[in-house]
This record gives C-alpha cells, structure tokens and sequence, in this order.
C-alpha cells in the first residue's frame, strides 16, 4: 500500500488546526486555495489559467516543471481573480494566498516547500533533503518518533517566543525583550526617567485591562479605521491602509493584541 506523501499529511495537519482556530472557514479557504493553486502549477494547468488572466506573468510558466514557490502561487490567485472579474463574480474567493502571506505563515510556507520538492523528486529535478526527509531515513522507528516529536517542538517553541516578543513588544515597549530572552534581566529594564516610570505607573493601576480592551476595540472596529483610511483584512485580519494595503499590524500581532487585553481584562 502507498504512503501518504508528506504534504499529505501536512495539508491534514493544517486543515484540523483550521477547524480548531478561532476563524476555521476563512483560513479553511486558505488552504483549499492553496491546494488548488499547488496543483494547477504540479499539473501544468496552471500555465494556461494565467496566460488568460495575468498574460504578462505567463512567461514564468513555460518552464517545465514550474517551481511551486510563493511568487508563481501569488501570480495564480491572480490570475484567477480577474478570470473571476472578468467572469462577473464579484467579489472573486481568490483573495489569497499572497506571496507576503505564505513567506510570514511558516506552516503554509513548509507546505509550499514540501509541494515544491515533491514535483523535483518526480520530475527528477535535485533538491536538498529537508529535516523531514531526513528524520525518514532514519531506521529506527523508537528514534525517529522522538526526534520528529523534538522536531515539532523546536518549530512550536519557535512560533512561541516570536508571538511572546510582539506581545511583550507591544505591552511593555520600553523594556529590551532581547536581553530578558537573553538573560540578562537586569539590563532588560530602561534606565530609571520619568518616561519610563510614567509607564510603570500606568500599567500597574487597576484600569490597565479596560484601556487595553479600549485600544484593542478601537484596532478591530473596520468603522473607526475607516476615518483613518485604514480596515481589517477580511482574509487575513491584519490591519491595513485600505488603498495600498500597507500593513500596521499583521494578524497575528493583532490577535496577541486582543488575547493580552483580555486576559488583562479578566475576562
């Protein structure tokens, strides 16, 4: 019997911890679109669908076989957004992924990568072998559990202490998050000032958890950004500058946002 491919396993992963988020239908369309957009470049069909909708693009699609990377993905999701405009179906699903998302989304970006390397080894293209290629290769079935289980959480622990330094960014931004991390506490403290103590103060009183509920509410609310030009995403629930789509703060920075004013909050 064949083995599921490790991408497989990888596309299932993500579609169960989808159903769990807090969001399971918008990032559930993530992943079908993504799914789909991998395909169409593994298959070739790509090739044709952007030469319709993005013609300038299609020069990067007569290679064969097409690296599935961020970028072709991107130049596909819009090259079947305006397939969709074009077509009368507005607004289009095909909001995304962009290449931005799937390069700051490690797990999207490891699945990219495993599709990627997936089309090398049929296509007999040379690829260097992944740490989860490599964790395959080893025999012992005991050992290679325990290190895929070290390996998960090397990546979690990761994906952890970056969502630790933008919250603590964000509630403590006089304090040198690097040097705590670093342990060095007592150099992680500014300098004593009247800035600084000013900022204590008022993180110390009992209405800190209100403010941060205020501020947090005043983030999220797409009817006060407005007045500064500014929106939440509806596909990735970052805050944006709603012509350029410049980024203020990314999603998750935003979820850290409302977790910590929360949990200050009490509630």
């Amino acid at each position: 019997m064949t083995s599921e491919s490790l991408s497989t396993r990888m596309l299932a992963s993500l579609r169960k911890e989808a159903d769990e988020s807090s969001r399971p239908k918008e990032r559930n369309g993530t992943l079908s679109r993504l799914e789909e957009a991998c395909n169409a470049i593994a298959s070739g069909s790509a090739r044709a669908i952007v030469g319709q909708g993005l013609p300038s693009a299609e020069v990067n699609f007569r290679r064969s076989p097409v690296r599935i990377v961020p970028p072709r993905i991107e130049e596909f999701v819009l090259a079947k957004r305006a397939l969709d405009g074009r077509a009368g179906r507005i607004p289009s699903s095909w909001t995304g992924p962009t290449a931005t998302t799937l390069r700051k989304d490690r797990k999207l970006l490891d699945y990219v990568r495993a599709r990627d390397q997936e089309l090398a080894a049929a296509s007999g293209r040379f690829v260097p072998k992944t740490a989860d290629k490599l964790l395959d290769d080893v025999q012992d079935l005991a050992l290679r559990s325990e290190l895929r289980l070290l390996l998960a959480r090397g990546r979690q622990a990761e994906t952890d202490l970056i969502r630790l330094r933008q919250g603590m960014r964000m509630l403590r931004p006089t304090v040198n998050i690097d040097l705590l991390i670093a342990g060095n506490p007592g150099q992680g403290e500014p300098e004593s000032g009247g800035n600084a103590l000013a900022i204590r103060e008022t993180l110390d009183t009992h209405d800190v958890g209100r403010r941060l509920l205020s501020i947090a509410s005043k983030l999220t609310n797409s009817s006060a950004l407005s007045r500064f030009g500014l929106e939440v995403h509806p596909e990735f629930g970052n805050i944006v500058e709603r012509k350029t789509k410049a980024e203020l703060l990314d999603s998750d920075e935003t979820r850290i946002l409302l977790f910590l004013a929360r949990r200050a909050g009490g509630s």
